[in-house]
């Protein structure tokens, strides 16, 4: 990892305000001895990844701009493309608006730390499977990087705020680097006070799933949006039952942040169907025996629902439960919603109950663990992490506004357990791992292929494994290692080690994907001050109003497709990386910003850029410009709807540029 480390340290030391740098300066900046430091500059010279300017100076290189690519999904493995049997039709978008704060980064630099950390994880309780697979997707990612990480804390609360106020304070006299907190409840003065105290004394929290008051005293806070799950499941509904009918809605914990957002826009998107009667609303706390309650008391008394709306799958479960034990036969159970849980598609699909679910990821334990790597690491961080859902519906039972990106048929599992979570992640144990502890500075762990056996090795095995993941549809290490042709073991030790070091990422399902690093290095080699983070809430805005986005890459008569972005749905419009397409003008002139609306030329595909006017921060670099795309196979493009896009991401990147990073 060591020589890993002093590649990246060296690249991230160049900046669209400092293109050029003398070897010394940039030596004595990073720490390096000059005995072999100059000797590592030459071997990233040979590889490309920078190029000397003028004698003793360096600059980045062709190799380290080409490391550009897509800012956040790679191609979807083969075993993965399964769904819809047809091409996507028009549908509501999942997200009303682009939300700034997923744009704002913050400085972590006061938190940096020389590993190994201790992290704290405070649980808001073990009590049912989904904070349980939360628990699990943290822990799996700390275990892949058990070389920079000694231990990992973690305290459940039971639901309990008061009970977390202590423990956060524990951890604090404990010793902990950072705590990640998944709270206990929204409000309550005793846990806020100690989640204050923690920050007043410079120990960095990273949120997940829940936050309470305030996100003011968290570095970060990774989520996904209750607000598309509440909106898209009630919507669903609201067209399934045709506009009217009398309705239960089943939510979580009332005190928990993420069941009052889902509810309250659910209820915003019901009342937009004047014949939905929402009889009662009725609170779970995500258990399945508190849904079963709820929903056997009305049958038992006399009222059958029309619907049940319920925003997890959790008490959901509860709710089917009560309507077989009511004798209800196969087919006669009303419209349900909720997603996450194995057992509620098997019984939806058994008993051929028309289901709308929206997994929410688990997996957002291993993001938070991520993020919490980068602070200590002193890497800027998203104020928010927002990650990645999928929408489920019954086969024969979508609507017209809500579409499947896969069935329930293709999505159920009929091999794991009944407590199976999805969307969770990978959780694999590291086969190597025979302590906790990381070696001895200087020592080397047993059975290791080192791959710095010179510092050219390490360039080009760097180089190698971040193309391979970008370009083709790799999912593991394993796969990595097949499509290179490298020894099995100093693969997954060189994939964990490009982790924690940001230069690999995965999404929400644990497959691997180009991160933030390189792709800010190959921003500054070419000359932009744009935040490489701000463009993945950018692209992900753009895929969840319209279907699809790709990137583009240079503009030079014909578009250069080079890093992108496939859509939602399995079977959406895909590109190959690094492809030509004939585009030209159309419509006004010119947009916002001096933005420009193209579209493919004759014989391309039907898709719409914006390419957007991109001024490099130094003398000496050409002006560019960034391309977004967006596309929806299978109906006509609403020509209105694109532009307005346009005009909004065009406002919200012309300012992201004007401040990197923010605090």
């Amino acid at each position: 990892m060591k020589s890993f480390e002093r590649i990246s340290t060296i690249l991230t030391c160049f900046s669209s305000s400092e293109p050029q740098l003398r070897i010394d300066t940039l030596l004595c900046r990073t720490g390096i001895p000059t005995s072999s430091g100059y000797k590592l500059i030459s071997d990233l010279v040979a590889e490309g990844l920078l190029r000397r300017v003028a004698r003793g100076t360096v600059a980045l290189g062709p190799s380290a701009a080409g490391l550009f690519y897509s800012p956040r999904r790679a191609l979807m493995p083969v075993r993965g493309e399964v769904g819809l049997a047809g091409l996507r039709v028009a549908s509501a978008p999942r997200k009303s608006h682009l939300e700034s704060d997923q744009l704002n980064l913050v400085t972590t630099e006061q938190f940096r730390k020389e590993p190994p950390f201790t992290i704290g994880f405070a649980n808001a309780s073990s009590a049912h499977p989904w904070r349980m697979a939360l628990e699990r997707s943290l822990l799996g990612a700390a275990r892949s990087q058990s070389d920079i990480v000694e231990q990992v804390v973690v305290r459940n609360a039971e639901n309990d705020p008061v009970l977390q106020a202590d423990q956060l304070l524990q951890m604090r006299d404990d010793g902990v680097d950072l705590c990640i907190i998944s709270a206990a409840a929204e409000q309550n003065a005793t846990l806020e006070s100690s989640i204050a105290q923690l920050a007043a004394c410079k120990m960095p929290l990273v949120g997940v799933d829940r936050f309470c008051g305030g996100t003011d005293d968290l570095v970060s806070f990774v989520t996904a949006s209750d607000e598309t799950v509440g909106r898209i499941s009630a919507l669903w509904l609201a067209e399934r039952l045709s506009g009217a009918g009398r309705i239960v809605l089943l939510c979580g914990l009332e005190t928990a942040s993420p069941c009052k957002i889902r509810l309250e826009a659910a209820r915003l998107t019901f009342e937009r169907f004047p014949g939905i009667e929402i009889v009662a609303v009725e609170f779970t706390d995500w258990l399945a025996e508190r849904g079963y309650q709820a929903v056997l008391a009305h049958l038992a008394a006399g009222w059958v629902p029309d619907g049940v709306w319920c925003d997890s799958g959790l008490q959901g479960i509860g709710s089917l439960n009560a309507f077989l034990d009511r004798g209800f036969l196969r087919g006669t159970i009303p419209p349900h919603t909720g997603g996450e849980m194995n057992l509620m598609y098997k019984m939806a699909i058994q008993e051929r109950v028309p289901l709308c679910g929206l997994d929410y990821p688990a997996a957002m334990g291993a993001a938070s663990f991520h993020v919490a790597i980068d602070a200590l690491s002193g890497r800027p961080v998203p104020r928010v992490v927002e990650t990645d859902m999928q929408v489920i519906v019954t086969r024969g039972h979508e609507t017209k506004s809500v579409r499947a990106d896969i069935h329930a048929e293709k999505k159920v599992d009929w091999n794991s357990a009944d407590d199976h979570v999805h969307a969770a992640g990978r959780t694999r144990k590291r086969k190597a791992m025979q302590s906790d502890r990381p070696p001895p500075k200087g020592a080397e762990p047993n059975g290791r292929d080192v791959s710095a056996r010179s510092n050219t090795d390490a360039a080009r095995r760097l180089l190698d494994i971040a193309i391979v993941v970008a370009q083709k549809p790799v999912g593991t290490a394993y796969d990595v290692a097949r499509t290179l042709g490298l020894p099995m073991s100093s693969t997954y030790q060189a994939i964990n080690d490009l982790e924690s070091m940001s230069w690999l990422s995965r999404d929400e399902d644990g497959n691997l994907l180009v991160g933030t690093v390189p792709q800010q290095i190959a921003l500054a080699a070419y000359g932009y001050s744009v935040a490489a983070r701000s463009l993945q809430a950018v692209v992900r805005f753009l895929r969840d109003q319209t279907g699809e986005t790709a990137f583009g890459g240079a503009l030079k008569g014909a578009l250069h497709i080079g890093p992108h972005l496939v859509g939602y749905n399995p079977n959406s419009v895909r590109f190959d990386p690094f492809q030509e397409l004939p585009v030209e003008v159309v419509g006004a002139p010119k947009l916002d910003a001096g933005a420009l609306r193209l579209r493919c030329g004759e014989g391309g595909p039907a898709i719409h850029f914006l390419a957007m006017p991109l001024q490099p921060s130094a003398p000496g670099f050409e002006e560019g410009q960034l391309v977004v795309g967006v596309s929806s196979a299978g109906r006509r493009i609403d020509e209105d709807s694109i532009v307005a896009h346009f005009s909004e991401i065009t406002a919200v990147l012309t300012n992201s540029q004007a401040a990197e990073v923010s605090v």
